[in-house]
C-alpha cells in the first residue's frame, strides 16, 4: 500500500477513501501513513441510496483512527 500513498504525495493530489461497505479502499494504517505525509483524504460515501450516507461516520473514524482508538 505504500505506493498508493506515495504517488499522490508526489503529485500533490488527494487520496480518496470510499466508505461503501462492499469495498473499503484503504485501511486505517494507510490513512495514518497518508496523514503523516501531509496528504488530504477525501471521504466518499459512494451512496446510491439515502441510507448509504449513514456509513460516513465509519469513514471519518477510519481517517481519524488514532483518535478513535483513544476513545475505546
Amino acid at each position: 500500500m505504500e505506493n498508493v500513498v506515495e504517488a499522490p504525495a508526489r503529485y500533490d493530489v488527494k487520496l480518496e477513501l470510499s466508505i461503501a461497505t462492499a469495498r473499503l479502499d484503504i485501511d486505517d494504517k494507510t490513512c495514518m501513513q497518508a496523514k503523516r505525509l501531509g496528504l488530504k483524504i477525501s471521504i466518499a460515501a459512494d451512496a446510491h441510496r439515502s441510507n448509504g450516507i449513514d456509513h460516513m461516520k465509519c469513514g471519518i473514524y477510519q481517517v481519524h483512527a488514532e483518535s478513535w482508538k483513544l476513545r475505546m
